[in-house]
């Protein structure tokens, strides 16, 4: 610590040596002017911080004080800091990444199931259907894939029925020809 009169002349010092960058701060303390912009500190410096203090009567500057403070204790509590903010940083990245590979899982979830249904269906079990899940636009997909297999379904079975219907049909009016052919030929 130092106290300096007004023309900057030490009047007591407390053995320290300034840092570069102390009499500018000492400067601006005999003009008036408290110590407002300290430098930053940050984990590997500054080593000391100047402070100056102007000291009088109402407007009248009589002397000034200037003190160097060690940053060791401010260092390492920013330090601290920054680790507990880096920390923290890592681990909402860490939990923002689990939540997006959740999510994407569960939007493309039904994506997968329903590209099961289509394999299923092309493969001929034509009762697979897709599981009604996820997001509200691929629920909607789902519904009409289904509703659009349900229809095939239904073609099938009635082309299957008109099929059966016709071939029995048919039968009985061969059948007949066919007697009434054999019955031709005995006479």
């Amino acid at each position: 610590m130092q106290v300096r009169s007004n023309t900057g002349v030490v009047l007591t010092c407390a053995g320290i040596s300034l840092p570069a960058g102390a009499e500018e701060v000492a400067r601006g303390a005999r003009l008036g002017r408290t110590t407002e912009n300290l430098t930053m500190i940050t984990p590997v410096g500054p080593v000391r911080a100047v402070i100056a203090e102007p000291v009088g009567r109402d407007a009248q500057v009589l002397g000034t004080v200037l003190l160097v403070t060690p940053t060791t204790a401010a260092r390492h509590a920013v330090a601290a800091v920054w680790l507990a903010l880096t920390t923290a940083a890592l681990l909402a990245f860490l939990l923002a990444t689990v939540a997006a590979r959740w999510l994407a899982r569960w939007i493309l979830r039904p994506v997968a199931e329903l590209d099961s249904a289509t394999a299923a269906i092309t493969a001929g079990r034509l009762s697979a259907r897709a599981p009604i899940l996820g997001p509200p636009e691929l629920r909607q997909l789902e519904q009409r894939f289904n509703a659009m297999a349900d229809a095939v379904t239904d073609a099938l079975d009635r082309q299957r029925a008109f099929v059966s219907d016709a071939s029995h049909e048919l039968r009985t009016p061969l059948a007949v020809l066919s007697l009434r052919l054999e019955n031709l030929r005995r006479t």
